[in-house]
């Protein structure tokens, strides 16, 4: 879902990136420090900045090691509409999985 929600979700997402910005401008709007949203992406300074570029975790550094201010992504490309349409997809995924749970186990009734 988050391919077809954010234009670089493959290499901008991470922390404080565009698919969190976007969760939060969708759920808690005023909360979203827009003026601090720094322009671009993550600094093509480190080999695998990015928490899901690849299929396993290769390397693991603190945030601020990776940017100062510990953004890792493209926060810059986040929109409260992304925000929606992942949120969305969440509950949806979530609830799919709790019936799935309920139908393979049972329902507990206490």
């Amino acid at each position: 879902m988050a391919a077809q929600a954010l234009p670089d979700a493959a290499t901008g997402t991470g922390h404080a990136c565009a698919l969190e910005t976007s969760l939060m401008m969708h759920v808690l709007g005023d909360s979203v420090r827009r003026d601090l949203i720094p322009p671009g992406g993550t600094p093509p300074s480190w080999p695998d900045p990015h928490l899901y570029a690849a299929p396993v975790v290769t390397v693991w550094r603190r945030f601020e090691a990776i940017r100062d201010n510990g953004v890792i992504g493209t926060p810059s490309q986040a929109s409260a509409q992304a925000g929606s349409r992942l949120f969305i997809a969440a509950v949806e995924r979530s609830r799919a999985a709790i019936l799935n749970i309920q139908s393979e186990f049972g329902q507990r009734n206490a």
